[in-house]
């Protein structure tokens, strides 16, 4: 079994999504829960980016599961490898996918997928006897929202408003700072 004073706690987050869960992995490296979220973010009809915001930028996280170990040294090679993990791209012009051939793809898959990287390039150590696997829900979310109407996610693809009525294009989102990106993307949501 790993011990926390040489390696971070990894989990698979579970987030409140539209119609699907949300996936993400967390690492947590602080001692009130602080951490490191990585995931990708977008819609299947506007495509995909990943994303490493603040774990605690979101009120919809829904559970956590403990799928194994990370050494302190290797922390910074999480990104670099989550970053080869292509997103999930735009699947949809409208109601008519782009590929029907090709399988439905979206932030679940790239969890799952980082996951198997990280596990094949040792870097995500796996769980010990001793350590437990439960799926660990953090509040019934669902129970909360029912009877609210949730912000949809912006899908016009080539403009976005961020904060009061500031339109900027989709490339111009993506040219911002990652801190800047999760500082729009929390007025917008």
């Amino acid at each position: 079994m790993a011990s926390t004073l040489t390696h971070y706690p990894a989990y698979l987050a579970t987030y409140l999504g539209h119609r699907d869960d949300h996936h993400a992995v967390y690492v947590e490296t602080g001692i009130d829960k602080g951490g490191h979220l990585f995931h990708v973010t977008g819609d299947i009809r506007i495509g995909m980016v990943f994303w490493q915001p603040h774990p605690f930028d979101t009120t919809a996280g829904l559970s956590v599961q403990h799928i194994g170990w990370i050494s302190h040294d290797k922390l910074v090679e999480i990104r670099v490898v989550c970053e080869t993990i292509p997103p999930p791209p735009r699947q949809y012009e409208g109601p008519k996918r782009l590929v029907p051939r090709h399988a439905i793809r979206h932030c679940q898959h790239w969890a799952a997928d980082a996951i198997a990287a990280l596990r094949e390039r040792a870097i995500l150590q796996p769980l010990g006897p001793g350590d437990d696997a439960a799926v660990v829900k953090r509040r019934d979310v669902r129970e909360e929202m029912k009877g609210r109407s949730p912000k949809p996610f912006p899908v016009d693809w080539k403009r976005l408003t961020l904060g009061k009525d500031r339109n900027i294009s989709w490339f111009d989102f993506l040219a911002l700072p990652e801190s800047r990106r999760g500082y729009e993307l929390g007025l917008m949501l």
